[in-house]
């Protein structure tokens, strides 16, 4: 191993509180950098929700351990490491 690792930057824009349409930019963006042999892909902070959610914020959080979106996003990744950002719902309903 040489010590190095190749990183991705996937500078996306992002549709507000559009969480299944963001999905899919992000496994397209996922399956583009494994073609690229990319180690570490990341993406913008809160790239699956949108940034400025105000009012959407409880609606599109997402339990990790419940999530059919981060499941999806699991699944694409195989060995690769992925940075994403999204809204999460701790295990006593806070948002984080």
């Amino acid at each position: 191993m040489s010590g190095q690792i190749r990183v991705g930057l996937a500078q996306i824009d992002s549709r507000l509180g559009a969480v299944e349409e963001n999905l899919e930019k992000h496994l397209d963006w996922i399956e583009r950098a494994r073609r690229e042999s990319v180690d570490l892909l990341v993406f913008p902070e809160l790239s699956l929700t949108g940034y400025r959610l105000l009012h959407l914020t409880s609606r599109v959080a997402q339990r990790l351990d419940r999530s059919a979106t981060v499941d999806s996003l699991c699944e694409s990744i195989g060995a690769m490491h992925v940075v994403v950002g999204l809204v999460e719902i701790g295990e006593r309903g806070q948002l984080h």
